[in-house]
């Protein structure tokens, strides 16, 4: 999934894990293909199995200097907060899933579903051929 996120050229300014090892290892893997520092990753305790809500927060509390900002956590606090902020249905987002959201905002304060549109959605599965090699 990183690679297809350095295909499409996005690139992230902040890299924000929940300390949970599979989080940190998928998060310090998308670094290490996006060529983000592993060192400037920034573990949330927070995250660890957070509330839609929470996740919002933490994002909030981000300074404004980041505009590219990438989130690594636990479902089903991801999908929901997900659904919230794009107004998809999007059922469950799975293992290893990206889901690119573009706000319109000047700061992360201002964080909100009405000021947010998805323009990103994959996952691993969606890329598997009939035989299930990826494609």
């Amino acid at each position: 999934m990183a690679k297809r996120l350095k295909e499409k050229e996005i690139t992230p300014d902040l890299m924000i894990s929940s300390p949970a090892k599979r989080a940190i290892k998928t998060c310090k893997a998308f670094a290490e293909i996006l060529g983000y520092s592993r060192s400037a990753i920034k573990e949330e305790q927070k995250l660890y199995h957070a509330s839609p809500e929470t996740i919002g927060s933490v994002i909030q509390a981000t300074r404004d200097k980041f505009d590219t900002v990438l989130i690594f956590g636990h479902n089903p606090g991801l999908t929901e907060f997900a659904e919230w902020l794009t107004g998809e249905n999007l059922v469950n987002v799975p293992t290893c899933g990206v889901v690119g959201v573009k706000l319109k905002i000047k700061t992360w304060k201002e964080l909100s579903r009405d000021k947010s549109s998805m323009i990103l959605y994959d996952f691993p599965k969606k890329h598997l051929r009939r035989d299930g090699l990826d494609s």
